[in-house]
């Protein structure tokens, strides 16, 4: 969809057609544990455009988000 037809959209009617993408596109399976991983470290270590090499890594509590590393 266009950015346009999505600005268009409620909510409810954008989830509709994720939905519909992923049922159509996936095979109903999770990423691996280690892949999932391997897909986090792969982000860490690309360059970001202001020099960070690293992104601020959080963990929500339940309540609140806790900073847990910053740039290395």
């Amino acid at each position: 969809m266009a950015p346009q037809e999505v600005d268009r959209q409620s909510f409810w009617q954008f989830l509709a057609a994720w939905n519909g993408y992923v049922a159509a596109n996936s095979d109903g399976s999770k990423i691996s544990e280690s892949d999932a991983q391997a897909l986090f470290d792969w982000i860490d270590d690309v360059p970001v455009a202001n020099g960070l090499k690293h992104f601020p890594r959080y963990a929500w509590s339940g309540e609140r988000l806790k900073l847990l590393a910053q740039q290395a």
